[in-house]
């Protein structure tokens, strides 16, 4: 569990793991220089349970410095079953233990998820949110929409599981389809198994939209390059041309720009797809005429984008 300022809800979140059915675990929590009193809420935990390691961070970095703390928490884990857990959600009593007697009568699989019963700030009940249970149909749908809810999963303690820094907003995509590409069986139980609450200001909502759907399309493009090619170009992607695309200062090359402007259209982010439109037309490279026609199309167009189909090359 990574924590930032979460007072409100982390006794509950730890207090739901602390009584699980199954009680043979190390509960990792790192703390990521909260300002609130999640530090003082951690050590009381900690004082009095030997199961919780807690791991202070000297300096937040952010989102890229969340996904750093999810692998600091595996490199220190010595458990042979790994689970995630948010500081505002509630597992429920016996998730550990459905889980691990999954992955123990299942050596085939390599992680299993659970379904998810959604609720809000106050923890009363608004809805569910389900995902494909077996393996194929897991392969099969991932691409259309996630079919693993981050903090439901737990998976083998193995090195090669792991989380990459670039992948902003969705590293937790970019593992799936990853383990997808490696063939590693997936799985989900049928169970509701945890309570994830819906917050507004999440750390997933925080960010333009238009650069989060912009890391979610990178991820896609990663997993047909290794279907096609058996690797990927991770180590070229270059994450701050991503994070200043809408910068109208910061220099954009072509082919990131012709990515945001596809994903404004197909997220129907009009204002965004004028301001990287601009931001082309200022570029010395010729702009193809079907770039400016899209940028002159009315609103209620650019809300049909899915169904026509419609792609920019």
């Amino acid at each position: 569990m990574s924590v930032y300022n979460a007072e409100k809800f982390l006794a509950l979140a730890i207090e739901s793991i602390l009584h699980q059915t199954y009680t043979g675990f190390e509960f990792i929590i790192i703390e990521d220089c909260s300002t609130d009193n999640t530090g003082k809420i951690l050590d009381q935990y900690a004082k009095n349970d030997l199961r919780i390691k807690v791991i202070k961070k000297e300096r937040n970095k952010g989102m890229q410095g969340f996904i750093r703390n999810l692998n600091l928490g595996l490199s220190v884990a010595k458990g042979k079953y790994i689970a995630r857990m948010d500081a505002d959600d509630i597992a429920e009593p016996d998730r550990l233990h459905k889980q691990f007697d999954f992955l123990e009568k299942n050596p085939q699989y390599s992680l299993v998820g659970t379904q998810l019963t959604l609720v809000n700030e106050t923890g009363h009940v608004i809805g569910e949110k389900l995902a494909h249970i077996e393996n194929d149909q897991i392969y099969r749908n991932m691409v259309k929409s996630i079919q693993l809810f981050h903090p439901s999963i737990m998976f083998r303690n193995d090195p090669q599981i792991y989380y990459r820094e670039k992948m902003l907003y969705c590293e937790d995509y970019d593992l799936y389809l990853r383990l997808i590409s490696e063939k590693k069986k997936l799985a989900n139980l049928p169970d509701k198994l945890l309570k994830y609450r819906i917050l507004d200001q999440s750390i997933s909502r925080s960010k333009n939209m238009l650069v989060r759907k912009m890391f979610l399309e990178k991820c896609f493009q990663f997993h047909s390059e290794r279907q096609a090619m058996g690797n990927d170009s991770y180590e070229e992607f270059e994450v701050n041309d991503f994070l200043n695309v809408l910068e109208p200062e910061v220099k954009t090359n072509v082919h990131t720009l012709k990515l945001g402007l596809s994903v404004a259209l197909k997220y129907n982010l009009r204002n965004d797809y004028h301001t990287l439109l601009n931001k082309l037309l200022k570029n010395k490279e010729k702009v193809e005429l079907k770039y400016k026609l899209f940028g002159r199309l009315p609103q209620n167009c650019f809300k049909y984008y899915s169904f026509l189909k419609l792609r920019l090359s």
